[in-house]
């Protein structure tokens, strides 16, 4: 008993804690690396506030953040994860954009049980880890259904890498193993954006 109200009022601290809540849950992704292999984060990872790492002078990371929808590129130095931008220093440069994305609705850390995802791009790209098959099926008009397969050590499937693309205001089901959600392609939805525009993840 005293264990149960130990653990409950240490989940309590944490969440009341300065930046708790806000390290709880992830904050940014990476989507693409440049450069030599050795950088200290992988393409599709989630990173959370605070989080920070040092790059090669040589290596450019592309991250995106799920609360501003903005896309960064950084070419070295020392990156602090923040909460809507990344701060970096000891040299290291950055470039950014904000596109549409749904902020709330991308990762399943912060969807809501039964939440519809809407992407803004055509060609979707799902993170999930090989081997796995993506199941895709439109519920609102009649289509073939896809079968996505993602091969083993493989953590994406970019549908606009295999000449593939869903119907601007479409409804569709995404089913991988045992997990689901509904997306919505927006009706202005283009060919071209990027991936947090058009990320799906289970």
């Amino acid at each position: 008993m005293h264990l149960r109200t130990t653990l409950c009022a240490i989940a309590i601290l944490a969440t009341l804690a300065p930046g708790g809540a806000e390290t709880a849950v992830p904050a940014a992704i990476v989507i693409n690396i440049e450069g030599p292999q050795n950088a200290p984060v992988y393409i599709m990872q989630y990173l959370r506030a605070r989080e920070q790492f040092t790059l090669n002078h040589f290596t450019i990371l592309t991250v995106a953040y799920l609360k501003s929808c903005v896309t960064e590129k950084i070419t070295g130095g020392h990156v602090v994860i923040g909460t809507e931008r990344s701060t970096v220093r000891e040299r290291g440069s950055q470039s950014w954009e904000t596109s549409k994305c749904d902020s709330a609705n991308i990762s399943p850390v912060t969807r809501a049980e039964g939440a519809e995802l809407t992407i803004y791009g055509l060609s979707p790209v799902f993170r999930v880890q090989g081997p796995r098959i993506a199941h895709v099926v439109r519920v609102d008009a009649p289509a073939p259904e896809l079968a996505l397969k993602v091969p083993e050590g493989v953590s994406e499937y970019d549908m606009a890498k295999h000449g593939q693309k869903l119907e601007p205001g479409g409804v569709y089901r995404v089913t991988v193993s045992y997990r689901r959600v509904v997306v919505r392609v927006d009706p202005a939805a283009k060919a071209t954006v990027p991936v947090i525009s058009r990320l799906i993840d289970l």
